[in-house]
């Protein structure tokens, strides 16, 4: 059971900071680029919160 969490938590920081550091907005569910105004503070949000879920 604890690799299973390990490994979701893993999976977890790496798509946080993928979306956070590389702004890949296209891994957020969602995202249409005709309505996000700013997709660079849109991918920092996300990938932070992402980020901060696992903890």
């Amino acid at each position: 059971m604890y690799m299973i969490f390990a490994f979701i938590g893993t999976f977890l920081l790496l798509m946080g900071v993928l979306i956070w550091k590389l702004n890949l907005v296209e891994l957020i569910a969602g995202y249409d680029p005709n309505k996000t105004s700013d997709p660079q503070g849109l991918a920092k949000w996300v990938g932070l919160n992402i980020f901060v879920m696992v903890f």
